[in-house]
């Protein structure tokens, strides 16, 4: 399975990659379709948006933010070889939040399934597919688990999350999403579970200075 399933990863990852890349260029899309203007901003992993997990910290290769209509952060982050990519759409207005059919489609398994299939991954090599919260709930979404050996354990996420006060006011009426993930990660049992932590309960990073220290910690280790 190696050879084969590093290629079909490493074209995933170049798939997702080519969709920032073209989307900057002619028009760019977010989760629910809607067109947006991208101004990608000079910065680098530690004005991340979210507290991300170690092992995206310590692969990170390339790490864009960029503002949607000069106000909403977009966050992509391609990793080291084969290892995966980072997406991240936020709302930044308070009194803001994604659309109730944008979080319908996120809990929704069949478009998963059919994300899937657009960025090049076939539902025949998800081994497991793990339904993330429920409409109500801080956190929803779907990822499929697939591959195996020591750095091959794959796991590709869509999911959305209510990182403010005003997410969970907003969950009742299934409108709890103020953040997207849209995730690929591939590498040790340990480090996809650490993703999986992410996916599962995502932070907002509130203290700067820490989560400085903390990645400057991270890569140097790494």
């Amino acid at each position: 399975m190696g050879e084969s399933f590093m290629r079909i990863v490493s074209c995933v990852v170049v798939f997702m990659a080519g969709l920032v890349l073209a989307g900057c260029q002619s028009g760019r899309t977010d989760s629910g379709g809607t067109p947006m203007t991208i101004d990608e901003q000079n910065s680098t992993i530690h004005s991340a948006v979210s507290w991300l997990p170690e092992p995206i910290v310590r692969w990170s290769e390339t790490y864009t933010y960029s503002l949607r209509d000069n106000t909403h952060p977009i966050v992509d982050i391609k990793l080291e070889g084969t290892r995966g990519y980072y997406e991240g759409q936020y709302i930044r207005e308070y009194y803001e939040l994604f659309s109730r059919g944008t979080a319908q489609r996120i809990q929704d398994e069949a478009e998963f399934r059919n994300w899937l299939n657009r960025v090049g991954i076939s539902e025949t090599l998800i081994e497991e597919f793990v339904k993330v919260g429920n409409p109500y709930s801080r956190t929803g979404g779907w990822y499929g688990l697939f591959g195996g050996g020591d750095q091959q354990n794959c796991v590709i996420a869509n999911v959305g999350a209510g990182l403010t006060t005003y997410a969970s006011q907003g969950a009742p009426s299934g409108m709890p999403y103020d953040s997207i993930y849209r995730i690929l990660y591939c590498g040790t049992m340990e480090e996809r579970d650490q993703v999986i932590d992410f996916i599962l309960s995502p932070q907002s990073v509130e203290d700067r200075a820490a989560f400085r220290a903390y990645v400057d910690t991270v890569q140097q280790d790494g």
